[in-house]
């Protein structure tokens, strides 16, 4: 098990999240290539795989919304982590069938960006401006007769939708 750094943190993510090279080793040259710096020996592989992972969805959902949006959506995958209704590991959540367009679409293999490393990273350290939410859309995408509707919204961040 790893666990998030920093004292605020709230969840755990069971490694291995990563299959067949999704991530896999390749994290630390793309943080520092993209000009964001992790403490050498701080984090495990394990965990810096989760982030990138975390950090590929945040940039292909929400990579032109505005920070706290992408703080909200890493912070969607954090919560369904710790919700006993999903998976358990952050790579299964991401790549649970018909969960996030971005797996289906293919965006969620291009490289992110620093902002959302850093957003990934908040939301690891335990900030979450959904209050606990556990699905998000853009309600401009979505047909009203979506069953996600349903849901209890919480709030709108940007282009997105977050709920129960």
């Amino acid at each position: 098990m790893t666990q998030a750094p920093g004292d605020g943190a709230r969840v755990q993510a069971a490694a291995p999240t990563t299959k067949d090279g999704d991530c896999q080793g390749q994290a630390h040259s793309t943080l520092t290539g993209n000009g964001f710096k992790l403490a050498q020996g701080k984090y495990s592989q394990e965990w810096i795989d989760d982030l990138c992972l975390l950090a590929r969805i945040v940039y292909a959902e929400a990579g032109a919304e505005p920070y706290e949006g992408q703080v909200a959506v890493a912070s969607v995958v954090l919560n369904r982590l710790a919700s006993e209704e999903f998976p358990d590991t952050i790579y299964d959540i991401i790549y649970q069938p018909l969960q996030f367009e971005p797996v289906d679409n293919g965006a969620i293999d291009k490289i992110p960006n620093n902002l959302a490393y850093k957003a990934a990273m908040e939301a690891l350290s335990g900030k979450d401006p959904t209050d606990g939410s556990l699905y998000f859309w853009n309600p401009y995408k979505v047909s009203k007769t979506n069953w996600v509707w349903k849901r209890e919204i919480i709030k709108q961040i940007g282009n997105h939708v977050f709920a129960r």
